[in-house]
């Protein structure tokens, strides 16, 4: 049986790059694997290096509970209304 080679295929061979079928899994399954091997490295470098900076919340407890009430216009609940008494008087004039 004769071998047809097509275009495609006459250029490979000129250039040395393999062309049998079992090629073409290996490739796809090299692909898959370096895929997995990647996340996973991704995965554990995410978990154990630590972020830049200094993790702290943006914004405090008493800043956010005042950001909600300003925009809904709901009063403080009681558990809240004690630690805010304390707080400056400019600070409740804040709009965010």
């Amino acid at each position: 049986m004769p071998s047809i080679c097509t275009r495609c295929e006459s250029c490979f061979h000129r250039r040395g790059i393999f062309t049998e079928a079992k090629w073409y899994w290996i490739g796809t399954g090299a692909l898959a694997g370096y895929t997995i091997l990647f996340n996973i490295l991704f995965t554990v470098a995410l978990t154990y290096i630590k972020p830049y900076g200094n993790a702290q919340p943006s914004l405090s407890e008493e800043a956010l509970h005042e950001k909600y009430t300003n925009i809904t216009g709901e009063m403080e609940p009681s558990s809240l209304t004690e630690r805010s008494t304390s707080t400056d008087s400019t600070s409740k004039n804040l709009c965010f």
